[in-house]
């Protein structure tokens, strides 16, 4: 998922939070007792997750089951949890075939497998069915079969694929610190679905998140949300980003917002960036050593020419420099991913960027103070009710005021949901994708 296409009004230092939430398919209902605990062979009995996980068992046998999962929609887990009566009548691990895996519950004081655990994790593997074989100390055996994953995820499963920000306040500030205007906390973590933000600045920049496993887009969410993006938005101060989705990371599709087909949005709008201090940016080697000069940053968006205007408050360089960006940190490759991206592109001189050039939707007139007019399909524009939760409220409500949105959207974890089905192609054109 690409987030981070900015509006008209170009405000810079516009902050988003750098998390999602992955709403997984409701479920329909198996049975009224479904069977979630196998027969004991030598003394070991079996059991799955129903009430969480929704996943339950079809015996064919005393020593072979069939591991289903509630859902109306084909949804079938890439993981779920596997519960042994006693860990001492288990020989060795479960076997999961054709590439997967199973591993104990880990130990939080050691940071391994745990010894004693008697419950673990079953990962099966993409693209195909596999059984798991839970063979007991006496040496019996135990059989599931199990069908190919497909479709959903949790938020367990994203990671912070590539980050830039634009030219702006933040951008450069905190590096190495955690600050706003860097990917990584002050630990070298990547914030990934952490309560702490990251600056997109100016219009263009971005902040991509790849999934373990694809999100699907599932009907049975409720209202077909089927991710949530939180931001720091509060009522009257809504800094509105644009959403893209791909399956492959290379063909983008714009998430189409309630603004998207308005006469004032412009689409592919493109703006190109001049580095204003080549020579200061060049010296600079040490991420967050050194954090430049305040100047001004003209661009080009669409062929006008502007400059983004500057403050004291905020007293360093505003364009992202090379050593914070396009150089790798804490083990990691630079995370601009600028030569794998088709939104972003830049010249180099001096071995450093010369011009960045940034295509993304552009909104038209509107005011970031204006969140009642701001309907569906934006980031970073409603504000959080319970941050990181997975319950999404109707998105095409209307929201006339700050206790009108909190009485339409009590008990819903806030943010803005998203529903894949409003993907679209480069002619505007809706284009159905099963899952991101």
């Amino acid at each position: 998922m690409k987030k981070g296409k900015r509006r008209n009004r170009l405000l810079a230092g516009l902050m988003a939070w750098a998390m999602i939430m992955v709403l997984l398919p409701r479920s329909a209902m198996a049975a009224t007792d479904p069977l979630t605990t196998t027969d004991a062979v030598d003394g070991l009995a079996v059991s799955v997750d129903y009430s969480t996980e929704k996943i339950y068992l079809q015996k064919n046998s005393s020593t072979d089951y069939t591991v289903r999962c509630d859902s109306s929609n084909g949804y079938y887990p890439f993981s779920f949890s596997m519960i042994m009566s006693s860990r001492t009548l288990v020989d060795g691990r479960p076997a999961v075939s054709d590439g997967g895996s199973f591993s104990w519950a880990y130990d939080e004081t050691t940071g391994q497998e745990s010894a004693t655990t008697p419950y673990g994790l079953v990962t099966l593997p993409v693209g195909s069915a596999s059984t798991v074989t839970v063979t007991t100390a006496g040496g019996g055996t135990v059989t599931f079969h199990c069908a190919a994953p497909n479709g959903g995820t949790s938020a367990s499963g994203s990671n912070v694929f590539a980050y830039l920000p634009a030219p702006g306040q933040f951008t450069n500030e905190g590096v190495t610190a955690g600050g706003w205007g860097d990917v990584y906390d002050s630990t070298g973590t990547l914030k990934n679905n952490t309560t702490t933000g990251v600056s997109l600045g100016f219009f263009g920049g971005y902040v991509v998140y790849k999934f373990t496993d694809p999100v699907a887009n599932a009907s049975t969410n409720p209202y077909g949300a089927d991710f949530i993006v939180y931001g720091n938005a509060f009522w009257g101060n809504c800094e509105p980003g644009c959403v893209q989705v791909s399956q492959d990371g290379s063909t983008w599709y714009d998430i189409a917002g309630s603004k998207y087909y308005d006469s004032d949005t412009v689409h592919n709008a493109t703006i190109t960036y001049t580095n204003p201090n080549v020579t200061e940016d060049a010296g600079i080697t040490a991420a967050g050593a050194n954090l430049g000069t305040l100047a001004a940053v003209s661009y080009s968006l669409n062929g006008t020419p502007g400059t983004i205007t500057t403050n004291s408050f905020h007293n360093h360089s505003w364009f992202p420099l090379n050593a914070n960006y396009f150089s790798g940190r804490y083990g990691n490759t630079a995370l601009d991913q600028v030569s794998a991206l088709p939104f972003a592109s830049r010249t180099t001189s001096s071995g450093v960027t010369g011009t960045l050039t940034l295509t993304g939707t552009e909104l038209g007139a509107i005011s970031t103070s204006d969140t009642a007019g701001f309907g569906f399909g934006y980031c970073d524009v409603h504000p959080n009710k319970t941050l990181g939760g997975n319950t999404a409220y109707n998105p095409y409500q209307s929201f006339s005021s700050s206790s009108d949105y909190n009485t339409k959207a009590a008990n819903t974890s806030g943010g803005d949901p998203i529903d894949i089905s409003w993907a679209v192609d480069s002619d505007g054109m809706p284009k159905y994708l099963s899952s991101i």
